[in-house]
């Protein structure tokens, strides 16, 4: 199976920090094991087993994805970050099946719109795979034929690096790590994720607060409205 990915791949994943963009570089990374997969990259060559690069402008015309997809044969499209550009062209030179994955439909004004865009050209066969099921029920509110076309399907987890381990052992691990003593016999409130509004991040700081007998540690940039 040959699948192409209109997304600007980035080989390290020590030079990504969001969220979107690591779970769009393990799907990749999964992806390759069952197919060969055609990514966005600034030249043509084999990037990794099973990923290939292929030079293709922002928004290359109609014509070029045209020869592109006569010359590869593609049996499918993944779109991991919803562009109407991209769908709108890919729909236009091609009829080969297309799934859009969908990390966030709420935070930006403009995201749900945007979605629904590409969500307007889709063929009846093609498919949109928010990564919950409470992200389906919301769209379910905009696209009318949600049964077909709609698929949650969650992010996968390695279970080899991400596996529970012993409290006081891991404590002593975070507290080794960080320099910081207070750890081993404090009650530990953790933040993981981007520091921003949507993500939460009023909340913790009132919680902090409200509980300066309780140590909060924030895993991530933390920056203020300065920048700072």
């Amino acid at each position: 199976m040959k699948l192409f990915v209109p997304e600007v791949y980035i080989s390290n994943i020590n030079l990504l920090y969001q969220g979107t963009p690591i779970s769009n570089y393990y799907h990749i990374k999964a992806l390759s094991e069952i197919a060969q997969l055609h990514v966005i990259y600034n030249e043509d060559k084999q990037l990794d087993e099973n990923i290939y690069g292929i030079r293709v402008t922002p928004y290359a015309s109609a014509q070029f994805l045209k020869q592109l997809f006569e010359r590869e044969k593609y049996d499918g499209v993944l779109i991991l970050t919803p562009d109407f550009k991209w769908v709108s062209l890919i729909r236009a030179v091609s009829d080969v099946p297309l799934i859009m994955r969908i990390h966030a439909i709420r935070g930006n004004g403009k995201r749900l719109n945007h979605l629904l865009a590409c969500y307007s050209v889709l063929k009846e066969y093609d498919a949109i795979a928010p990564v919950s099921k409470w992200a389906g029920r919301y769209l379910s509110n905009c696209i009318h034929d949600y049964e077909r076309c709609i698929f949650p399907i969650p992010n996968g987890v390695d279970v080899e690096f991400f596996k529970p381990m012993d409290k006081l052992e891991a404590k002593k691990k975070v507290s080794e790590m960080l320099g910081d003593a207070r750890i081993m016999n404090r009650i530990v409130v953790g933040f993981l994720s981007r520091f921003q509004p949507e993500k939460g991040s009023l909340l913790f700081l009132k919680t902090a607060k409200m509980n300066p007998d309780l140590l909060f540690l924030v895993v991530g940039n933390v920056r203020g409205r300065d920048g700072s």
